[in-house]
């Protein structure tokens, strides 16, 4: 017959001994998550600095400008996602000088916007350009 169904391993002189192991797993569980989350904060600063570095100091914004306004011209219009399990299919065919800024986002609006969105959340930021004919309709 099995240890287990003749209950020598869970008796009250042990049952000590599981609840102390079953506490350790939960306590090192805590510490991974809060230092998941104490981390989180400083590596996404430094992404972030990095990635608005690359768009203010190291990127063509006359080509894209051009690559935005083609966008505009070849119709693409919605919401294209390019990161995570919601990534649009035609991500990919994307102009290169768009996709240069691994943007999260790029939004093409049917009134001659396009958004593209580098950082989202709650402290969104990115670029909006617009066609040569735009309208505010607002």
């Amino acid at each position: 017959m099995s240890p287990f169904v003749e209950g020598r391993f869970f008796t009250a002189k042990n049952s000590r001994t599981v609840k102390t192991v079953v506490m350790s797993c939960v306590g090192v569980v805590l510490c991974c998550i809060i230092i998941m989350v104490a981390c989180a904060g400083p590596c996404r600063i430094l992404t972030t600095k990095f990635d608005l570095d690359r768009l203010l100091h190291h990127t063509d914004h006359e080509s894209l400008l051009v690559a935005c306004r083609l966008l505009m011209k070849a119709e693409f219009v919605g919401r294209y996602d390019l990161t995570g399990s919601n990534k649009h299919p035609d991500a990919d065919k994307l102009p290169k000088d768009i996709l240069a800024l691994k943007p999260r986002r790029v939004t093409v609006f049917d009134d001659g916007r396009v958004l593209i969105e580098v950082l989202g959340g709650q402290s969104h930021w990115g670029v909006v350009a617009y066609s040569e004919d735009f309208k505010e309709t607002y």
